[in-house]
């Protein structure tokens, strides 16, 4: 287990609870562009009975930090905790009026994350505040939401803008930090000079790999139909290359929730075809190919690459695994650390991986 290990429970007034020094396992798996998990498992003793408890939160390390969500007690002697990294809070806000912008997709989450938990009254998390990293973001999309919990809307946002986000625990500053970031490059032919990360066989750096590439429910061209009714519908195509014939894919996408008027302004018809076609996007990169390959790395000490110094979540690497016949350069979307009696692991995931039954169905390809 790592030295020194600890992890700290607070409350949302960042005020300290107490300790747990002494735990079977921690494991948390943060998501490039999703909201991230954590499971704990240690002794039913009175002190962690009374810290352990729903809503509290558990700081984990380096301002990863979880809301606790479900709590399992046995004679054994064992707590087992899960819950939800704190950028979970974006399950907990609705868009409830229509957003409406023309601006450059950081300027969207800025906007929507300050409308939604920084503004006074009961919405608002004491605390919570806004750090942009990803600073060459200037191309303006038009964009419209209504009705929608604020992850389902940075989910797509985050897959087609490649915008990583994250909440962070500061606790020196006494802050929830929604923190956007983008990766960097480290393959091997990177033209920022940055330090190459390669995993592979050749390097012996791969204890257990898996590689899917999946095209279940890939689409290339949506028609997305907006307002109207009938022949007075207003759709537009919206295609990626390589999409004639026997390599098409298609798929309507409902966008009736997207109108042309409001109470106070209305669109041209070019504003808001732009807005349509920026639903198309966002739903072709929902169903793009899968290719996902997960691995099991030797020890920093062994593959020469430490996580979280040498490459981080949203990072670019190469991967060439010859057994598998796999030569990728390929994002780094969530990573599993694991802290436990026999050791400290990490297994990242390097593409997005299989969507889930929920994921299916939120994309409509059921």
């Amino acid at each position: 287990m790592k030295k020194n290990m600890r992890m700290e429970i607070i409350n949302h007034k960042f005020e300290r609870l107490g300790v747990i020094n002494k735990f079977d396992m921690i494991q948390y798996n943060p998501k490039y562009s999703d909201i991230g998990s954590f499971e704990l498992s240690c002794a039913l003793n009175e002190e962690n009975k009374s810290l352990i408890v729903e809503d509290n939160i558990l700081w984990i390390e380096d301002g990863y930090a979880g809301v606790i969500q479900y709590i399992d007690k046995s004679s054994k002697n064992e707590i087992k905790v899960k819950g939800k990294l704190l950028s979970v809070v974006l399950n907990w806000r609705t868009v409830i009026k229509t957003y409406e912008a023309n601006k450059p997709p950081t300027e969207i989450f800025d906007e929507l994350v300050r409308l939604n938990f920084m503004t006074d009254g009961e919405r608002k998390i004491e605390g919570l505040t806004f750090i942009n990293n990803v600073n060459d973001d200037k191309t303006a999309i038009r964009y419209q939401v209504t009705g929608e919990a604020l992850s389902d809307v940075f989910q797509p946002l985050s897959e087609t803008y490649d915008i990583g986000y994250e909440v962070y625990l500061n606790m020196k500053e006494k802050a929830f930090e929604f923190t956007l970031f983008r990766g960097r490059d480290l393959t091997i032919d990177n033209k920022d000079g940055n330090k190459p990360v390669i995993f592979g066989t050749d390097f012996n750096n791969i204890l257990t790999s898996e590689y899917v590439s999946d095209k279940n429910n890939y689409r290339n061209v949506a028609y997305v139909a907006g307002e109207g009714e009938g022949e007075n519908r207003v759709v537009v195509e919206v295609k990626q290359t390589e999409s004639a014939g026997f390599f098409r894919r298609e798929i309507v996408v409902d966008a009736r929730d997207l109108q042309k008027a409001n109470s106070t302004t209305k669109m041209t018809d070019e504003e808001y075809n732009e807005l349509l076609q920026q639903r198309g996007k966002e739903k072709l990169s929902e169903l793009r190919k899968v290719e996902s390959y997960d691995a099991e790395l030797m020890s920093d000490a062994k593959t020469g690459f430490v996580y979280g110094k040498d490459y981080f979540l949203g990072d670019t690497v190469s991967v060439i695994d010859k057994n598998l016949g796999v030569i990728l350069s390929a994002k780094i979307t969530e990573a599993t650390i694991t802290f436990a009696e026999d050791g400290y692991t990490v297994e990242p995931t390097f593409g997005f991986g299989l969507p889930t039954l929920y994921d299916k169905l939120k994309k409509g390809v059921l």
